[in-house]
């Protein structure tokens, strides 16, 4: 990647190749321990809270971040909106799982490659 965002540490999961790649990133985050001896209030414990964000790769192969919102979504499939609404919309899709997320970048990135097919011959 050619430009990578300040706040991008961790691992990286690739969502979808193709016309569209989308990346998740994983973090932790560390929460230091509260507790105040004198009040005999707070946590005691530290935690660690598992983090993520989506990043899509534009046409310079630069990192942008996103939400995997319906609107966010369909606003990066633009050229081919209404055949991922229908195909959404048909199979009961929420975007609210890293499951649903991928059957419709797949299915999008999937109709160039049909497109592409089918202009070879």
């Amino acid at each position: 990647f050619n430009h990578r965002p300040d706040d991008l540490k961790g691992f990286v999961e690739m969502l979808s190749a193709g016309k569209l790649k989308v990346v998740k990133n994983y973090s932790l985050l560390f929460i230091k321990p509260t507790y105040n001896a004198a009040l005999s209030v707070g946590d005691k414990n530290a935690k660690y809270f598992k983090r993520y964000a989506y990043y899509y790769v534009d046409a310079k192969s630069n990192l942008i971040k996103f939400k995997p919102k319906r609107k966010e979504l369909l606003a990066l499939m633009a050229d081919k909106a209404p055949l991922v609404i229908q195909f959404m919309d048909e199979k009961k899709l929420t975007l609210d799982s890293d499951q649903d997320i991928k059957l419709v970048l797949n299915f999008y990135n999937q109709l160039f490659d049909f497109t592409s097919v089918r202009l070879r011959k």
